[in-house]
């Protein structure tokens, strides 16, 4: 994978400034990156096999004490033990922590023996399969209780806490086994004001496969690694809600619910560059002092390192209103749902992020800049669901003992509706990361210049004009999640004819209409500031109504 064109790069007798297309006429790259086979790579293999092993036990206890005739309470304590996962044949490695400069160790002994290791300035044996053992205070106590107040028995009190435990998602540890000598990951970078001359694309990949010993050159991208800390992430919930019958068939539910994740699982780029002193002095004279990205990097023997890492936390409240009827032939239930909720990410690698989120945060030496609504928040969101079974036909209120060939044509219709009307999700807005400096994978966040609100139009979806390109060297000041996309202001409907054809057997023909009222359902608008045709405008819309013919054997 080769990144084309540089652009606003300059450098001693290479490359322009300012001229993606000049620089992409010459050849010169911003990034390229690379996976291919080393010294052990599994002969007539694609990649590099590998199988990871983990243990699961998750013994529990659970019982309902009914206290009294008016209160239950449920109580349990689950125990959930997960190992920390080792490889079948030791292809492993994870992040030394003495090491300064940044260094693998080895679960292979293979590669002491083979002379790999080396000096140990790099590479070092782990003398055990996995970074650490597995933790074992993972104890998940669960209470919950009903409870009715009044003696009419219509209103009835619910809640509940428990503590529930997750394990590593395995995607997320797969790339500890993806080292040299095994494969080799190459991710080579160039940058304003670095030292070296441009490399151009004929100048790429080195080859190791008969590399001798373990070099950061054989390692410039390592993702996704197993962490040397590895954690159990946990999410605290609790609920407490209240349910009373309103009329008869008809109940009211108001509810709350919220809950807190913990130690959760999400990448971070442990080797982007830090911060720069005076990004202002920088611009007029890259070459000095910390302004080069190589000065800034913690690391000098990593250029990517994509580390799985559990400083993840997220929290959720909601307010939750249902009310519902239900008789013989209706059935209605509407739903109102008032939520917010926050994380530093929405995912290990990101749920629409547009800041680089497969590679981990925006500065990933700072995550509380990340700090914002779920990529999936949704403050307000309405579900109303209607089936209605028209009370015409045989065995029905109105004609009842009607003829088989009558009931045949009037009988058994049933119309059925789901009217979904819901905020949008929320927008970040980005920039260009000028020159490479901020290390961030070409991403940046856009200057906040004035006030981040919505307008409506198609062309102009917010107010273009409270936002701002970065200088070089900065990141931008707005911040994550701060706008809306367009909502969602839908309607399913379908009408159902019933045949019943012996007592155990019944035929059912479905006319089913999604987004019945073909009202518009914008897209996305454009929400990088690099991009100034697409800026706020939205330019697409998802799908128009859908009519839809069903037939269906019941028996």
């Amino acid at each position: 994978e080769v990144h084309l064109p540089f652009g606003g790069v300059k450098a001693t007798g290479n490359g322009t400034r300012d001229h993606a297309i000049a620089d992409f006429l010459l050849g010169y790259y911003s990034g390229s990156s690379v996976f291919q086979p080393a010294g052990f790579a599994v002969e007539g293999k694609i990649g590099n096999p590998r199988q990871f092993n983990f243990w699961y036990l998750a013994p529990y206890i659970q019982d309902d004490w009914k206290v009294s005739q008016r209160l239950t309470l449920n109580l349990g304590l689950r125990y959930d033990f997960r190992t920390v996962p080792f490889e079948s044949n030791n292809r492993m490695g994870w992040r030394d922590l003495a090491n300064p400069r940044g260094g693998l160790l080895v679960a292979d002994q293979k590669l002491v023996d083979t002379g790999i290791v080396g000096d140990q300035s790099y590479y070092k044996f782990a003398g055990r399969r996995n970074p650490a053992d597995s933790p074992k205070k993972v104890f998940a106590p669960r209470i919950g209780f009903a409870f009715r107040p009044f003696s009419d028995d219509k209103t009835v009190l619910r809640g509940g806490y428990g503590i529930f435990w997750d394990s590593a998602e395995g995607r997320e540890i797969d790339g500890a086994a993806d080292i040299f000598p095994y494969v080799s990951r190459g991710n080579y970078i160039q940058t304003l004001g670095q030292a070296a001359a441009l490399q151009t694309t004929d100048n790429l990949f080195p080859n190791f496969a008969a590399a001798k010993t373990a070099t950061p050159a054989a390692n410039t991208f390592l993702a996704v690694n197993i962490s040397p800390n590895p954690r159990n992430p946990y999410v605290q919930q609790w609920s407490l809600s209240i349910q009373r019958e309103l009329i008869k068939n008809t109940t009211l539910e108001l509810n709350y619910i919220g809950n807190k994740g913990t130690h959760l699982l999400m990448r971070r780029n442990i080797a982007q560059a830090r911060r720069m002193a005076n990004p202002a002095a920088c611009i007029a004279n890259p070459t000095v002092g910390d302004c080069p990205v190589l000065a800034r990097r913690p690391f000098q023997n990593f250029v990517t390192y994509i580390d799985s890492d559990f400083s993840g936390n997220s929290s959720y409240n909601a307010m939750n209103v249902k009310v519902e009827h239900r008789s013989n032939s209706f059935l209605l239930t509407t739903v109102y749902t008032w939520a917010k909720s926050l994380d530093n990410k929405s995912a290990a690698a990101g749920i629409g992020n547009d800041n680089a989120g497969w590679q981990g945060f925006l500065d990933n030496n700072d995550i509380r800049r990340d700090r914002g609504r779920s990529e999936f928040d949704v403050n307000h969101r309405l579900v109303s669901s209607v089936v209605y079974e028209i009370p015409v036909g045989r065995g029905k209120k109105f004609g009842g003992n009607i003829h088989k060939a009558a009931d045949a044509i009037i009988g058994g219709w049933q119309v059925n509706a789901i009217a979904t009307f819901q905020k949008g999700f929320p927008m970040t807005i980005t920039a260009a990361d000028v020159g490479g400096l901020n290390d961030s994978f070409g991403t940046n966040r856009a200057d906040l210049v004035g006030e981040a609100k919505l307008v409506g139009q198609l062309t102009r979806w917010f107010d273009t004009g409270a936002f701002r390109q970065p200088a070089a060297g900065f990141l931008g000041t707005s911040g994550r999640s701060i706008l809306r996309a367009p909502g969602i202001n839908n309607w399913d409907t379908g009408l159902f004819k019933n045949f019943a054809i012996t007592e155990k057997v019944g035929f059912q023909f479905r006319f089913e209409s999604f987004n019945s009222f073909n009202h518009t359902q914008w897209g996305v608008p454009g929400r990088s500031i690099a991009n100034a045709t697409t800026f706020g405008v939205i330019t697409g819309a998802r799908a128009a109504r859908i009519n839809q013919l069903g037939a269906k054997i019941i028996f």
